[in-house]
């Protein structure tokens, strides 16, 4: 079951990226510091 889900991506650069129907599974096998995600710092 990898349900797609539509996410809005904030790169590194502070650039936002939407990116519909990205399977849940990319972040499999990925470190997660690596991951696309809202920058928190």
């Amino acid at each position: 079951m990898t349900p797609a889900v539509s996410i809005t991506v904030t790169g590194r650069d502070g650039s936002t990226v939407a990116q519909p129907g990205v399977p849940i599974t990319l972040a499999i096998g990925t470190n997660p510091s690596d991951w696309p995600h809202p920058a928190l710092d």
